[in-house]
């Protein structure tokens, strides 16, 4: 699961998510759920003021949550309300934890003193929620919201994010903790920050997105340029824990244009890398497609450009795929280092690369032997 910052394009799945409860709960003192038009406005409304964030799980968007103003008048200035959703079939997934992590720290930063969650009831299960996030109860309005036959309570509850001064200064709006974010932080650590190492749970659409974009590399590039095109990486085995990254070994032809093929897959959509090291003879490039200046798109591509030869990476996925029980090691293994490294790509990869060249030793032995099938 990802948290990322919301967009307009995001208001179709956030509306559909939030009528869920609108409908058939009284947690929403609302009759008539927002049109997706309606909650793109609310988006555009809240999210220039007050932290706005999706969660998404293999591209699919599976919460939100968002701050917005408690009271219209000035003297409120300092205190905010916070809302969370999540998908119906999504709350046991942690998927509140995760977005209350990224919201709280925002407005803390903004500098509001108190965050309230103001609760439709019956509603025990955001109760236990709020209270394990560390808000406290503070009072009930009973019967207070007449909705679906009945009348309902509204609970409050607080969290503190900032002492009380006198000379409180006013609060930030969310653009402008994000530029200041952005004025000190280096490259590096935007990089980090943005492209984080995510670890997914098998997703069987994959192979459907390496197909797609495997018809989509032989338009742009022309079928006579390419030898092979091959899905390979942790994407490309079933069942496997992954970042959801689909790898695709494209090898080419030793007759084809390297510029060409460079000019066949424009920027900004594919990011063109020339690696200085890499351990592979020419043409030595990666292309990296659904990085945006904000963070990863639904689908991620890494396209590694070769000459057709006998590459190692085929005989690894080859391996894991024909013996479960090392996959199932393999997915051990990034896991342990999963959040150890989460803001470290290079690092986490690292940290792969005694295991994954021991696999491929066996795998190559093993292929000697005639035991296992072409790395076709």
């Amino acid at each position: 699961m990802i948290i990322r910052e919301v967009n307009i394009n995001d208001a179709d799945a956030l509306s559909d998510i939030y009528k869920y409860y609108v409908d058939n709960f009284p947690y929403s003192f609302e009759y008539v759920a927002p049109s997706a038009e309606e909650f793109a406005e609310r988006i555009d409304d809240i999210s220039e003021k007050f932290p706005f964030f999706v969660c998404e799980d293999n591209g699919e968007i599976i919460g939100f949550a968002y701050a917005h103003k408690f009271k219209e008048r000035k003297a409120y200035q300092w205190v905010c309300e916070t809302s969370i959703y999540a998908k119906n079939g999504c709350t046991q997934k942690g998927v509140g934890k995760l977005l209350y992590e990224n919201l709280l720290p925002a407005l803390k930063q903004q500098g509001f003193v108190k965050a309230f969650a103001v609760l439709g009831c019956p509603n025990e299960g955001s109760e236990i929620f709020h209270q394990k996030m560390g808000f406290s109860f503070v009072s009930t309005l009973p019967n207070i919201g007449y909705k679906l036959g009945s009348w309902h309570d509204i609970k409050y509850y607080v969290l503190e994010l900032n002492p009380f001064r006198d000379d409180m200064p006013e609060p930030l709006e969310y653009h402008q903790i994000k530029q200041e974010k952005e004025t000190y932080e280096t490259d590096e650590e935007r990089q980090a920050r943005i492209y984080p190492v995510i670890l997914s749970e098998y997703n069987p659409a994959w192979p459907e997105w390496y197909l797609d974009e495997k018809s989509n590399l032989e338009r742009l590039i022309g079928v006579e340029n390419i030898a092979r095109i091959s899905h390979f990486g942790s994407t490309s085995v079933p069942g496997l824990t992954a970042k959801p990254t689909i790898d695709i070994l494209l090898e080419i032809n030793k007759a084809a244009d390297i510029g060409k093929l460079i000019a066949a897959l424009p920027s900004p959509e594919y990011i063109c890398l020339n690696p200085p090291d890499m351990p592979t003879p020419p043409p030595h490039l990666v292309f990296l497609k659904g990085y945006t200046p904000t963070g990863f798109t639904e689908k991620v591509y890494h396209i590694h450009v070769r000459y057709l030869d006998d590459w190692d990476e085929l005989y690894f996925r080859n391996y894991l795929i024909a013996h479960p029980e090392t996959a199932a090691e393999y997915a051990a293994l990034k896991t342990s280092l999963h959040k150890g490294f989460e803001h470290d790509r290079d690092g986490y990869t690292d940290a792969k690369t005694a295991f994954i060249r021991e696999v491929t030793k066996k795998a190559r032995k093993e292929k000697n032997h005639g035991e296992s099938d072409s790395c076709e």
